[in-house]
Parts: C-alpha cells; sequence; structure tokens
C-alpha cells in the first residue's frame, strides 16, 4: 500500500505539478506586461537567442532617432505565436539601441483565441500578431502588424517619414 501511494505521488508530481512549476519561471501572463516582467521577456529562449543574433543593418540617427525617442510604442505580442518569435526581439534590440526607455512601450501578451486581453485588443482593432504601433503626442503615426515589409529599419524610417502611413495592415 505504501508503494502505491508513493507511487501515485510520484506520478501526480511528475505529469500535474513539475510542468507547471517549471513552465512558470520562463513565462509571461496574458494581458498588460509592465516594469519587472518586461525584462522577464528577455530571460525567454527564443527572445534572448533571436535578440543577441539581430544587428540592425540601417542606422537610424538624427531626427529619426529624437523622434522615436519622443514616441510612444503600443506591442501586440503572444509568446505562442511564430511572428512574435521574429520579429519582437528584433524591435527590443533596435530600441534598446537608441535608449528607448521601456516605459514608452506598452506590452501586451494575447492569448491564442486573441480575445484578451479584451479591451486593448477591441480599442485597437487588433488581427494579427505581433504588432507594434507608433505613436508621437497620443497620435497613431504606424503599424507594422506581422512582420516588417522591408526590414525594422526601413518601416520604421517609413512610417516616421509618411505621416499616417500604416506600413503593413
Amino acid at each position: 500500500m505504501a508503494i502505491k501511494s508513493l507511487l501515485t505521488k510520484r506520478l501526480i508530481y511528475t505529469f500535474l505539478l513539475a510542468p507547471c512549476t517549471l513552465s512558470s519561471q520562463h513565462t509571461l501572463d496574458v494581458g498588460l506586461i509592465q516594469g519587472s516582467e518586461m525584462e522577464t521577456l528577455y530571460h525567454l529562449p527564443w527572445f534572448s537567442r533571436k535578440y543577441t543574433d539581430f544587428t540592425p543593418t540601417i542606422s537610424l540617427d538624427g531626427n529619426l532617432a529624437e523622434n522615436l525617442r519622443q514616441s510612444e510604442f503600443l506591442v501586440f505580442m503572444g509568446t505562442w505565436c511564430h511572428d512574435t518569435k521574429m520579429f519582437l526581439p528584433k524591435f527590443f534590440k533596435l530600441m534598446d539601441s537608441l535608449n528607448i526607455p521601456k516605459n514608452q512601450i506598452t506590452l501586451y501578451n494575447v492569448d491564442k483565441k486573441k480575445r484578451r486581453p479584451r479591451p486593448p485588443i477591441k480599442n485597437y482593432g487588433i488581427k494579427y500578431l505581433p504588432t507594434v504601433i507608433f505613436t508621437k503626442n497620443n497620435i497613431e503615426l504606424g503599424r507594422i502588424v506581422e512582420f516588417p515589409y522591408f526590414s525594422i529599419e526601413e518601416d520604421i524610417l517609413k512610417i516616421y517619414t509618411t505621416p499616417n502611413n500604416k506600413s503593413k495592415e
């Protein structure tokens, strides 16, 4: 009887408790990601690998860099989404290279059905992930949806040189 009880406890731990414990170390909750939670993103294996591997191909400096530093960014992502895993590390690496403070980035992690968090998804008409919305003085300048059309740098350059141009929808 003791062996059966021990075996049952071991199975419960192995299949029910252990996966939850391990996965919670490197995941993000659905909803608004802010503060230290945003730093968790950098420790996700898919993120850190792509972040390290990315080197910007075009220098974003001068007036464009200053415009970016005066902008806000709404980012909708899904940790389960292939396009997020390809694009988001590059976006953050570019923002970090320009010394854009994290408090200018509003980050939402979206569920697989793209229903939660409901208010921001509905308010911004989010249908595809990732979506990065570039704003300045609460005016939307443009978006990058799913992936850049040319490259992240070229698409950002186009957004900031052609006002109210939504790069790719």
